[in-house]
């Protein structure tokens, strides 16, 4: 392989690897009752912004300012709905290894969802 090819392979393999910031725009807040996910992009190696990205429930995709009070409240809001449901989750699997091994009827309990209520 001559030494042109070789770069052309090099230059491709490069702008492939390469990954930027998601987030270029970013708005101060968003009506809350739009929102389905939210996602939280810490500092990474390509990227040395905080990133906070809610998925509208029609699909699209917004960035949040991440010094803002509105994120700092989605963010606080989710945090906490994460703890809630993995502690409740935690306590739902150990109460159902309880549950069958006494033979006892199981009831089904509501699922914990990333939908965002402030």
């Amino acid at each position: 392989m001559n030494s042109a090819i070789q770069f052309i392979v090099l230059l491709a393999c490069i702008s492939i690897c390469i990954k930027n910031c998601h987030c270029v725009k970013t708005v101060e807040a968003v009506r809350p009752k739009l929102i389905a996910h939210v996602r939280e992009h810490k500092p990474r190696p390509y990227c040395s912004k905080h990133e906070v990205i809610v998925i509208l429930k029609d699909k699209s995709k917004l960035c949040l300012d991440p010094d803002s009070e509105f994120t700092k409240r989605v963010l606080e809001t989710k945090n906490k709905r994460n703890n809630f449901c993995n502690q409740h989750h935690y306590n739902m699997l150990y109460s159902l290894q309880i549950a069958c091994k006494v033979g006892a009827a199981v009831q089904v309990l509501p699922v914990c969802t990333n939908s965002i209520e402030l």
